[in-house]
């Protein structure tokens, strides 16, 4: 059964719509992340507002990902360690 008690199945497919035109078919955002080394520093950069700069160690954990410190604003430089693996991505805000 498809109906919400107290609500009239065109009220569910008002909400059907809504979340299926604003979620489903939003059309992804592309955004590029360009890198630059500068000796023991990696300065990350993008052009496209909205977004905010994550970390991860283990990239096959997808619960690992934290926000940068200050990564809501680009660019963000970040000091490279001499061991060990990051892994940088963009989320959208």
């Amino acid at each position: 059964n498809d109906r919400i008690p107290g609500r009239c199945s065109s009220d569910v497919a008002l909400v059907e719509t809504y979340l299926r035109n604003t979620y489903i078919n939003a059309a992804p955002v592309s955004v590029r992340l360009d890198f630059a080394r500068s000796g023991d520093q990696l300065v990350l950069s993008w052009t496209e507002a909205g977004f905010v700069l994550q970390v991860n160690t283990d990239i096959g954990n997808s619960a690992g990902w934290t926000d940068v410190s200050g990564g809501n604003t680009s660019p963000v430089t970040i000091n490279l360690k001499s061991s060990g693996q990051e892994f940088y991505r963009l989320r959208q805000q």
